[in-house]
């Protein structure tokens, strides 16, 4: 149980009463004693001097202002001015004019300028602010023949308490040893009388404090007299108290903190925290590593100098800073490592008494964004394919008879045809001029144009009967490769692969892993969809002016073999990769002869083979299509 301490056992009442009470008592009263009387005589002994001074020269003053004598006046002034007493001397005639030598007032009575005492030129460059000025004056005459006395001006002399403190600052200096020598005495005493009861135990206390703040929370056990308890007895009593009780809290901060940084680190969003001034406090293990960059390399630097690619989060954090208020930027594209991905940030402001920080929290959603597009797409191919067998059936029709009319045409002017000899005899018209009529005024060519393009149209409607068609394509175990080799033995025949080669050295480089299993689809349907893809490809590098590189790489992801296409040709913006896989969309660098059916393709794929079918395409790197399908032991 601590001691209570009272006024009678108090160390301050036994130390410093004793020591401070000789000290104040004796240094104090006899160093102002000595401060006041000295300085109080030297002052009466200064403005005694100051009228001695006068009355010593108002006689050889008086002649010379009589003559107008400046130079002897200057003589006068110049001497009085060496006087350590004198500030400075003014001699002043009845008509206002004036001799100054060294320190004069100027403006007021306290700012005083300094005139040359040879010339009396005024320095701008010495200037002095005397806080206590005092002076005398002495009043000049001149005595006529019939002694009279007639006054002709003044001397003004000027001194200030300033120069009295020069006169006397020697014995203040003694004073002061004085209490020097005093208070040394004193304080020998007092380190011989407080060594036992203050010293010791302060340093035994001081060292146990420096442990506890280099993180011994054990230190040595202090030493108390509880006889004759003090002040430092009861403080370390309670230090021993303090440090048992911080080992607790402590104990139970690091248990918080570590269950803290489990938490955050568990979870799967990436997670950083900054103070005001953008430095990182906080990285958990998500976001060290996506970045690749470990929580100890990153503390107290600034988010934005590690990722320069979110430096648009700097103006949001700002304003979370400033307003209070948590921000959200949802689906935002941040590239990493190369890497695009979608990102929902959420910023939020941490308020304490002590600043206010931030936690940012960053998701990654690029799956769930591929996978909400991945199901768009197919809600519109499956809507897209039911209108298409509608528009299909009802185009079928008037193209039917189009084309029958134009082929009517044709057998009903066709010379050769007996039928159409006796209809024109019984006429009487040629039938070989009509036909030479026909072919002079063209208009066979533009029955054959009528005919060619309603075949065109009649090709599209096939294609879209057989895209709202479900496949009827046998399926079975095949190897993917296999398929792969024929699809560019096919492609080899294609005259823009030749045109291509030829002009801009195609270089086709596979990347085929050892041993793949057997996909289970329909060999022909996926030969016809590899094929589309490499005729893009081809398309895609007709006109730059590197050399074209198609990259093939197979290999087995889980329970699925992913098939990349890869060429070097233009990049799809945006808009071209949200809707290449819609069925009459032709991107913007193909023309009309060398649109590519990729929505067949696409529905060829996820729906007869319940596959996948995406593509990357970044800007100077070129467009990869990603074709992945089921093994055959899967289905």
């Amino acid at each position: 149980m601590a001691a209570v301490i009272g006024i009678k056992t108090s160390i301050a009442r036994k130390l410093l009463t004793l020591v401070f009470s000789f000290y104040l008592f004796i240094t104090v009263t006899v160093t102002l004693m000595h401060m006041y009387f000295d300085f109080a005589n030297a002052q009466e002994r200064v403005a005694a001097e100051l009228v001695f001074q006068a009355s010593m020269v108002s006689t050889p003053l008086s002649e010379s202002l009589w003559n107008y004598n400046s130079e002897a006046i200057r003589s006068v002034t110049a001497g009085l001015s060496k006087s350590p007493s004198i500030l400075g001397i003014k001699v002043v005639d009845d008509n206002g004019k004036s001799w100054k030598a060294g320190y004069v007032p100027s403006d007021s009575s306290t700012n005083f300028d300094y005139y040359d005492t040879k010339t009396g030129k005024k320095d701008k460059n010495k200037k002095r602010m005397i806080t206590r000025p005092f002076d005398w004056t002495e009043d000049l005459f001149h005595t006529d023949a019939t002694g009279n006395k007639l006054k002709i001006g003044q001397v003004i002399i000027y001194s200030s308490s300033d120069v009295v403190f020069d006169e006397v600052k020697a014995i203040f200096v003694v004073i002061l040893l004085n209490a020097f020598l005093k208070t040394g005495s004193l304080w020998i005493l007092f380190l011989v009388l407080g060594y036992k009861y203050l010293t010791k135990p302060l340093t035994a206390l001081t060292n146990a404090a420096r442990e506890v703040k280099n993180g011994n929370l054990n230190p040595a056990l202090l030493i108390q007299d509880m006889k004759w308890p003090t002040e430092i007895d009861v403080l370390s009593s309670n230090f021993d108290s303090m440090t048992t009780d911080l080992r607790l809290a402590t104990a139970k901060i690091v248990s918080s903190k570590q269950r803290l940084r489990e938490i955050i680190d568990s979870m799967p969003s990436m997670i950083f925290g900054a103070n005001k001034k953008g430095e990182l406090t906080e990285w958990n293990k998500e976001i060290a590593h996506y970045m690749k960059i470990d929580r100890e390399q990153v503390m107290n630097k600034t988010f934005v100098a590690l990722c320069p690619n979110y430096a648009f989060l700097m103006p949001v954090i700002e304003k979370v800073l400033v307003s209070k208020i948590p921000e959200r930027l949802p689906n935002q594209v941040v590239y990493i490592n190369e890497h695009r991905s979608h990102q929902d940030i959420i910023i939020y402001p941490i308020i304490s008494q002590e600043e206010i920080a931030i936690i940012v929290r960053i998701d990654d959603v690029t799956d769930k964004i591929n996978l909400e597009r991945a199901m768009i797409q197919t809600e519109k191919m499956s809507s897209v394919g039911t209108l298409a067998s509608g528009m299909a059936h009802e185009i079928n029709g008037p193209l039917s008879i189009i084309l029958q009319g134009i082929q009517n045409i044709e057998r009903r002017i066709d010379p050769a045809i007996e039928a159409n000899q006796k209809t024109a005899q019984e006429l009487g018209i040629d039938l070989q001029h009509v036909y030479k009529y026909f072919e002079y005024r063209k208009l066979s060519m533009f029955i054959n144009g009528m005919k060619e393009a309603a075949e065109r149209a009649s090709k599209t409607v096939a294609n879209l009967v057989e895209f709202s068609r479900e496949s009827n394509s046998v399926k079975a175990s095949c190897s993917l490769v296999e398929i792969v080799e024929h699809a560019l033995i096919l492609l080899s025949t294609d005259y823009d692969f030749k045109n291509l080669t030829e002009h801009h050295q195609l270089k086709i480089v596979k990347n085929i892993e050892e041993n793949l299993p057997n996909i289970y689809a329909s060999s022909s349907d996926i030969q016809q969809v590899i094929f589309t893809l490499l005729k893009h490809a081809l398309h895609s590098m007709q006109n730059q002016d590197k050399n074209a590189l198609i990259n093939i790489k197979l290999s087995q992801i889980d329970s699925m073999i992913e098939l990349q296409i890869e060429n070097n040709g233009a990049h799809l913006d945006d808009e071209t990769q949200k809707r290449i896989f819609e069925p009459f969309f032709t991107p913007k660098n193909l023309s009309e002869s060398k649109k590519i059916g990729l929505s067949v393709s696409y529905k060829i794929i996820t729906q007869g083979n319940k596959g996948e079918l995406s593509l990357v395409s970044k800007e100077n790197e070129g467009t990869v299509f990603i074709l992945k399908l089921p093994l055959a032991t899967a289905s």
